[in-house]
C-alpha cells in the first residue's frame, strides 16, 4: 500500500475484498483527510477507488499542530452482507453502498440530524470527561461550535442500525435502532460511557467505562431489548 494511506477495515465479500483506509496529507501528521473506500485484488493491492470522504473534524492547536476533535464530526462505517453503511456525522444521511452493482443511495433520517449547542450540553461533557477542563483547546472548541453530532458510532445488523447518541435532555446515553425496512425508531437506554463492539441477535455487546475506576472497564455485558424494558446482563 502507499505510505499515505492506512488501512482501517478489511471486508470480504463474494470472493471480492474491500478496504478502508486513512489517507494522510503528511506522514507522521496524527491529522487525516480522507476516508477512501477501495476495491482490492486478491493480494490485496489496490483495484478500484468507491468512495471518497472527507475526514474527521480537526481541531487547530496554539503551536498550529492538528488533532481530530473527538466531540466534532467523524466518519463512521459499518458492512452488512452485500451492503456498506458509512456517514460523516455532520448530515442526517447515511449512504448505502451496493458491493454487488456498485450503486449508491443516501437514507435521510429526521432523528440523526446534528444537534445545536448550548451551555447545557457543554456542562453534561464537562461532568462526563473530568480531562475536558484543562484541554483549553478542546474546551474552547466545544463551547464556541455552533453544532455537535447526534452520534458518534453506528453499527448495521440484517436490516438494522444501531447508533450511539447521548440524550443531553435526559442527561442519559441511548442507542437508537432503525429499521431500514419498516424506518421504525426505537430508543435503548444504555450504560455511561458504552461502546458498541458487536451485535448478534439483536443482542448489543460491548465496553462501558467504569465510573468508580474513571476508565473502561474489562467486563463485557449485553444489552437486550424488549417490547417495553431492557435489561443489562454481564457475561
Amino acid at each position: 500500500f502507499k505510505e499515505q494511506l492506512d488501512l482501517q477495515d478489511l471486508y470480504v465479500y463474494n470472493q471480492q475484498n474491500f478496504g478502508v483506509f486513512k489517507k494522510y496529507d503528511d506522514i507522521g501528521n496524527p491529522s487525516f483527510r480522507n476516508i477512501i473506500v477501495y476495491l482490492l485484488n486478491d493480494s490485496l493491492e489496490i483495484n478500484k477507488k468507491l468512495i471518497d470522504f472527507e475526514g474527521n473534524e480537526l481541531i487547530e492547536l496554539k503551536n498550529k499542530r492538528l488533532i481530530e476533535n473527538q466531540f466534532g464530526y467523524s466518519v463512521h462505517w459499518a458492512f452488512e452482507d452485500s451492503l456498506l453503511y458509512i456517514s460523516d456525522s455532520q448530515t442526517s444521511g447515511i449512504v448505502t453502498y451496493n458491493l454487488d452493482n456498485f450503486y449508491s443511495e443516501t437514507l435521510q433520517f429526521d432523528s440523526l440530524k446534528r444537534i445545536k449547542n448550548e451551555s447545557s450540553i457543554v456542562n453534561y461533557f464537562l461532568t462526563l470527561f473530568d480531562y475536558l477542563s484543562e484541554d483549553k483547546d478542546l474546551l474552547h472548541n466545544l463551547k464556541n461550535r455552533e453544532f455537535i453530532p447526534a452520534y458518534f458510532d453506528f453499527k448495521a445488523e440484517g436490516s438494522n442500525l444501531y447508533f450511539l447518541v447521548f440524550n443531553y435532555d435526559s442527561k442519559n446515553q441511548e442507542i437508537l435502532k432503525i429499521d431500514l425496512k419498516t424506518y421504525e425508531v426505537k430508543r435503548i437506554s444504555s450504560l455511561n460511557i458504552f461502546d458498541i463492539q458487536d451485535i448478534e441477535g439483536g443482542v448489543i455487546y460491548g465496553i462501558y467505562r467504569d465510573d468508580k475506576i474513571g476508565r473502561k472497564s474489562n467486563l463485557l455485558y449485553s444489552l437486550v431489548k424488549y417490547m417495553d424494558k431492557n435489561f443489562i446482563d454481564h457475561i
